[in-house]
């Protein structure tokens, strides 16, 4: 990356980080909105939370899957195209 343009990126990655805040806020007051609890009692504010944090937990694996997927996918694209050049080298000889 050359010097002159480490600034711009760093404010995209801090703006990305920043909307990941915000949007996951969004979502849990959503998740906490459509429970269909009663927020003003403490046993309606417990059973919404629960609620919000099941869909965290099943976003954060969703997440951490296609996550995986990618990682086991690109390793294998990674090793055929090694395989590729050292077949290639190796014609070469």
């Amino acid at each position: 990356m050359p010097a002159e343009k480490t600034g711009l990126t760093g404010s995209l990655i801090a703006t990305v980080r920043f909307f990941g805040r915000v949007s996951g806020v969004a979502i849990a007051v959503l998740l906490l909105q459509i429970s269909g609890a009663n927020l003003h009692t403490s046993a309606g504010f417990a059973r919404a939370s629960s609620y919000a944090f099941f869909g965290s937990i099943v976003v954060g694996l969703l997440g951490t899957l296609l996550n995986l997927g990618k990682f086991l996918t690109r390793r294998d694209n990674v090793a055929s195209t090694q395989e590729a050049s050292n077949a290639t080298r190796q014609t070469r000889r």
